[in-house]
């Protein structure tokens, strides 16, 4: 196998994600057709069935996504704000009132009929959702929209005994498009495991009678993603789901203020359980800070405080082995083994960023050595800051994209992205061979040169959904294990506090989610209750001299109970049913919960962002002060503020 030279690539296609799509999967069409996100249930058939005789039906929005500069994302305010409304008429809305207190969630399999998300008399306490991967009805361009009188309606033909009694959780998700068992990847609220359901039950979650203030004041607006076949290889086009979906939910809340006539906007929590490790970092993922901002439109003074405070995960990646940071001298080589694991029905993709300056050449040549062959030498790009090169692999079983990337503070970054095909022979007929790849890595500029390379998540939500199996950096001087043979962490939690990250190239330090970066957004990472110890997998901040580094998570709160209890506890995909998962998506909802019980205690009627990342520090330092943990002490690149021990009340009998 061999590298064909760098050519030149007019970028007609938003990102390098989307054109390797279209070249694996050819049905997709022509790359100068393309608009922001194409209807969702053809993807994902296209993913499972292969090339299909026509291309799939593109949807067609008021607003292309692409930018002038697409490695930082869709469309800024300006451009949202021109765009028409994604909210339902405000005369559909149901009132509320001004002690009313919104929970919101972007999040995949949001099973909506649990009692514990219904008030007193069992009407929803959901006010409005959209069901991003159902069939296509209503007004939304893809999708359908469920307001609160058709989630009652649902309730109230599925529920026999009345509307305080059980619930026939399956007619009630199939008749909403909440569950598709036809439809492959959205299926998960016909099993036991439903992440969506699982966050917002730690989010929002309250039994009527047991805590009927909670109950009768949090409402609840959701987002449900498609399933996670349509986001494209890698999760390229996630970014395009999450903006539509936070877009909705902004437009969804001012449309509820006009239906109300509230002058004062009641405050919004927006729970965002999702993450990936690409991206630009130098200011985070900057379309979520964009449509944020939107948030300042709900007054027509300029400096009333934002009302929308965004909840987002640390990550799981930090035991992936999925970073790698280095500096080379001019001259100096550094080489990474990249092993593709056999079986992989997904493509593995890697991003490259390093430092640049303005009319100067791209000072980073590579080589990539597949299994078994040896060096074809080092190969520089040239792009340009209208356009970028690419080279592939002969046999179309991979791609390398290089582009000069402006960051918003001015700096110049190259992104070198390397795309290669499943290993698992599927719909598209093409195959990279599995086993160690070698990424070798050369600095051929005057000066030195920071690196920084991510394997872009590569996972299913939940177990079984589909086969990906994540590919992984390697390296001797890495090590997975410490003395007594568990994994690692990044740091020993003992008086030490001894860091064990090692030296370069490969890192814990700077696996944080891209998007848990974003500037305004309140990043949470996961500890065990039982002896304080922080999770494995609960990613740690980059190094400070790191590129596109950030410090690390704001504050750790539970993901797990303890060693015999698996994660924490909460319901599952039907009503009644509880069990535990894991991972920093649930300490997320834990630590969005904890400030909604806050406003409802009586927080000031203008609540800012700020307020709540000043509430979860401060409680979870004073909680670190009085030493109520064995281990420690915890770094703030792993723990930030500290650990914080608030779960949310749920009547469940836990050993």
């Amino acid at each position: 196998m061999s590298w064909q030279p760098w050519s030149d690539d007019a970028r007609l296609h938003p990102s390098p994600y989307l054109d390797w799509a279209y070249r694996l999967y050819p049905a997709y069409g022509d790359p100068a057709r393309f608009v922001p996100v194409p209807d969702p249930r053809s993807l994902w058939q296209l993913h499972q069935c292969g090339p299909a005789d026509s291309p799939p039906p593109m949807i067609r929005f008021p607003v292309p996504v692409a930018m002038a500069n697409p490695a930082y994302g869709p469309p800024g305010p300006t451009q949202v704000e021109a765009c028409a409304s994604l909210a339902p008429d405000p005369a559909c809305l149901p009132p509320i009132t001004s002690e009313t207190i919104i929970a919101a969630i972007i999040d995949v399999d949001i099973g909506f009929g649990h009692r514990s998300l219904r008030t007193a008399a069992g009407d929803s306490r959901v006010l409005a959702a959209w069901q991003q991967g159902a069939a296509p009805a209503g007004p939304l361009p893809f999708g359908r929209a469920c307001l609160k009188q058709d989630i009652d309606a649902a309730l109230a033909r599925h529920s026999p005994a009345g509307p305080t009694g059980p619930l026939d959780a399956e007619a009630f998700n199939r008749s909403l498009g909440l569950s598709d068992p036809l439809a492959r990847g959205c299926d998960g609220l016909e099993s036991r495991f439903a992440h969506g359901t699982h966050v917002l039950s730690l989010l929002a979650g309250a039994d009527p009678t047991r805590d009927p203030a909670f109950a009768e004041h949090v409402r609840i607006l959701a987002v449900s993603l498609p399933p996670i076949t349509a986001y494209g290889e890698g999760g390229g086009m996630l970014d395009e789901y999450l903006s539509y979906g936070l877009r909705w939910i902004v437009e969804t809340y001012r449309a509820l203020m006009q239906a109300s006539g509230l002058s004062v906007p009641p405050p919004l929590a927006v729970n965002v359980s999702f993450g990936k490790q690409a991206g630009a970092r130098d200011a985070g993922q900057e379309w979520l800070r964009q449509v944020m901002a939107l948030d300042t439109l709900f007054s027509e003074t300029p400096d009333t405080p934002p009302r929308l405070t965004l909840f987002v995960p640390a990550g799981n990646d930090n035991l992936a082995r999925g970073h790698a940071a280095l500096e080379l001298a001019p001259g100096a080589e550094a080489e990474i083994d990249w092993h593709l694991q056999p079986e992989d029905e997904t493509s593995n993709i890697v991003e490259i960023w390093s430092d640049g300056r303005p009319g100067d050449p791209v000072p980073l040549a590579l080589d990539l050595v597949s299994p078994g062959q040896g060096p074809q030498g080092f190969s520089a790009a040239r792009p340009d800051q209208n356009g970028g090169q690419s080279r592939a692999l002969t046999g179309g079983a991979g791609r390398i994209y290089c582009d000069a990337v402006t960051a918003p503070d001015g700096a110049l970054r190259h992104r070198h992205q390397i795309c290669l095909a499943p290993t698992r022979p599927g719909a598209t007929g093409v195959t990279a061979p599995a086993g160690r790849w070698r990424l070798r890595l050369r600095n051929a500029g005057p000066a030195p040169l920071r690196l920084r390379a991510h394997i872009q998540s590569d996972q299913a939500t939940l177990p079984g959904l589909r086969r990906a199996r994540h590919s992984y950096f390697d390296h001797p001087a890495y090590q997975p294990h410490d003395s007594l043979g568990a994994a690692a962490d990044s740091y020993a939690y003992d008086a030490s506090a001894c860091d064990l990250d090692g030296p370069d190239p490969l890192h814990r330090h700077g696996t944080l989610n891209a998007y848990a970066v974003t500037e305004g957004a309140i990043s949470v990472g996961g500890f065990r209750v039982s002896d304080g110890r922080p999770a494995g997998y609960s990613a740690t901040g980059a190094a400070a001299t790191a590129i596109g580094g950030h410090p690390g998570p704001d504050l750790l709160l539970p993901s797990e109970d303890g060693p015999a209890h698996f994660g924490i506890l909460a319901e599952g995909a039907t009503d009644g049913a509880t069990l535990a998962l894991r991972g920093t998506s649930f300490s997320c909802a834990c630590a969005a919960r904890r400030v909604l019980e806050h406003w409802l205690a009586g927080g000031p009627a203008a609540r800012p962002a700020a307020e709540a990342r000043t509430l979860l520090t401060q409680e979870a330092a004073a909680q670190e002060a009085a030493g109520h943990w064995r281990h420690g002490p915890i770094a703030p690149a792993k723990g930030g503020a500290g650990r914080h021990a608030f779960q949310p009340a749920r009547a469940v009998a836990r050993r």
